[in-house]
Order: C-alpha cells, then structure tokens, then sequence
C-alpha cells in the first residue's frame, strides 16, 4: 500500500512517500517559508521524485498533534482534501507516538518532548514492544518539565527513559539532573519528527481497516488555543463588577 504522509507540526515539517511501512520517498521543508506556502509544493516533489502520481496514492496519514496550532491545521486541511478528491482513506497520527515509534531498537521508555512555549512542553510517556512499536503509558501532557518528569516518575519510576524531540536540547540539563545515568538521548536523528514515521505507524491501521473519518479528523491541541486564552480572559474582565 503506498501512503502519502504529512507533517507540519513543528517549525520543521515533513512528506514522505512509505509502502510496506518503509520510506520510497522523503522530503523536509525549507524553514525559510511557512507551511502553507511549502506543503503542496513538497508533495508535487516527493511524487515526482518517485515517479508516482496522486491517482497512484492508497490512503493517507497527517499528523493530528499535539504541535503548533496553525500547523496542525494545515497538514489536516491538506490530507482531507486530498483524501476526498481522490476517495481514499486518511488516518491521523499522534504527533508523539510518531516521535516515540522514531526510536528504533530501543528496549524501554520513550518520552517525547515538543516544544509548547510558554515554559510547557507537550509529553507523553511510551513504552517499547517487543514486537516493535510503542505504547502510551501516560496521558498526553502539556506542563513545564519538571511537572512532566514528575508524572513520569508516577508511570516509569524505574529503568532508562529515552528523550526524544524538539524541546530535548532546551531542557537537556534539567533531565539530567533529575534523572541522572537513567536519561538516555539518542541524538538528532530522532530530534525532528518525520512524516515517514507517521505513515509507518498510519499503515499498521490501515493493515486493520481502520481508518478515520473525515468529519472526525480533527486536530489534538491538548490546552486551548493562545487566541481562545486570551478572549476568556478578556470576558472575565469584562464581566468583573466595576468598583464606584
């Protein structure tokens, strides 16, 4: 099954062509342009690149978030449509599963970290299968570091944990100085999410039929929008009684 998958989560985003969840074909987009300006652009390339056309697609993966707000919009508007101009099926992906299923030939905990701003960052916690794979050992998170390591000491109190993901370099000392020998970082390679990774994980849904609606596919924000922040807290203002 060929799948074209997508991400633009993250400042840097990605496509992939993947058959038999292996990559064909992987592109990443330029930061110097916003994802609007570069998606389609790089799905014309990934297809040309391998000699494929959008009649050739089987389905569809899109990472649902958690991740930038606008971003995740993007990528979902995209996959939709072209889900539905060519009838195929689109599944949506964890943007940390995809990030935890990245480290390959790892026996443990994985903890995905993106970077939310604000002092948070977005988290789970994983762990490895033996059969390949990974799964979710905890809630999805967005909280500052220290509240995301306490929650995983709560669910993995024991045994080394990979870190995994854009905030890592932002916090690396803090990890280490909480977890000591027991926090592992596997590198750059794995820093940055990749939409094959996605389609991997999109193709072992497909593989059961499953696959997600189109009215249903919306993105995992995890907290509320900046923009929804701050009107609630503009009519909690508004509504305050006024002192004579």
């Amino acid at each position: 099954m060929l799948i074209l998958a997508l991400d633009s989560s993250t400042r840097l985003g990605s496509v992939a062509l993947v058959r038999q969840r292996a990559p064909v074909a992987e592109y990443t987009l330029s930061v110097q342009r916003t994802h609007a300006e570069r998606l389609l652009p790089a799905v014309a390339q990934v297809l040309r690149g391998a000699g494929c056309t959008p009649a050739d697609l089987e389905a569809l993966a899109v990472t649902r978030g958690p991740g930038s707000f606008t971003g995740l919009r993007i990528a979902l508007a995209t996959a939709k449509g072209l889900a539905y101009a060519l009838n195929r099926p689109v599944v949506g992906v964890s943007t940390l599963e995809a990030l935890a299923y990245g480290v390959s030939g790892w026996a443990g905990f994985v903890c995905p970290l993106l970077d939310a701003r604000r002092g948070e960052a977005y988290a789970a916690v994983y762990r490895t299968l033996p059969g390949g794979g990974v799964e979710r050992s905890s809630d999805y998170l967005a909280l500052p570091v220290p509240a995301i390591l306490d929650r995983l000491d709560e669910v993995a109190p024991e045994g080394r944990v990979a870190f995994v993901g854009d905030a890592v370099p932002l916090h690396r000392q803090l990890l280490q100085g909480r977890l000591g020998e027991r926090a592992i970082f596997p590198g750059e390679a794995v820093a940055a999410l990749r939409a094959s990774w996605v389609g991997a994980l999109a193709a072992e849904r497909l593989e059961r039929g499953e696959s997600d609606p189109l009215d249903r596919l919306v993105p995992l924000y995890v907290r509320p929008p900046e923009a929804e922040v701050r009107w609630a807290e503009r009519q909690g203002k508004e509504g305050e009684p006024v002192c004579s």
